[in-house]
């Protein structure tokens, strides 16, 4: 993530219902247990970011978030269990089946985005960049989680099942910088009528 002190949008899916629930006791072991808390102390809700790391005027982000969210029907993903990055920081997280539901709303925002995106000066949205290692993840732990206390926090977090079905009817506009939590913006609700998965 890229900081230096300006603000930073997201888009980005709420986790809700059964899903929710058991990423925030995912959260509650983590911090009392190993004192990791650096992701649900940052994080209003557990999420899965489809599009983060560009600026702009919030009224032109929001406007690609609607324009976006009206055209697209309610649709259902699967979590598959918890997955693992090994990097300095380890990366702890609930892992996502990308089906094409969500395969397509992130492809319809890497386009409108680039659209609005422009190498001028007072573009409606900057820096805008499609991140092509993207994979859909809800991150549990990060930055306090060390390769030493691993195993012992997937241990904790293994009674916990990670395979239910989330119901995606809202995405959510956040925004973030260094040294402040994540902020809720706006949440904007998919069109009413459902398509078949």
């Amino acid at each position: 993530m890229r900081f230096n002190g300006m603000k930073y949008f997201a888009i980005v899916i709420d986790l809700n219902g059964e899903l929710e629930k058991l990423a925030r006791e995912a959260w509650h072991l983590l911090k009392e247990q190993f004192s990791i808390h650096f992701i649900s102390t940052n994080s209003p809700c557990p999420h899965i970011t489809l599009e983060s790391g560009f600026r702009g005027n919030q009224t032109s982000v929001l406007a690609v978030t609607k324009e976006v969210a009206s055209k697209t029907a309610p649709f259902s993903i699967t979590a598959n269990g918890l997955g693992v990055l090994i990097c300095e920081s380890p990366v702890v997280y609930i892992r996502w089946i990308n089906n094409d539901s969500l395969f397509n709303l992130r492809q319809t925002f890497m386009k409108k985005l680039s659209e609005r995106t422009s190498k001028t000066p007072h573009s409606s949205i900057e820096g805008y960049q499609s991140n092509i290692d993207w994979l859909p993840k809800t991150t549990l732990a990060y930055k306090d989680i060390s390769i030493d206390t691993l195993s012992e926090t997937l241990k904790v977090l293994s009674p916990l099942v990670f395979n239910c079905t989330l119901e995606v009817t809202k995405l959510t506009l956040y925004e973030y910088s260094d040294g402040n939590p994540e902020k809720q913006l706006d949440t904007i609700s998919l069109r009413k009528n459902r398509l078949n998965d």
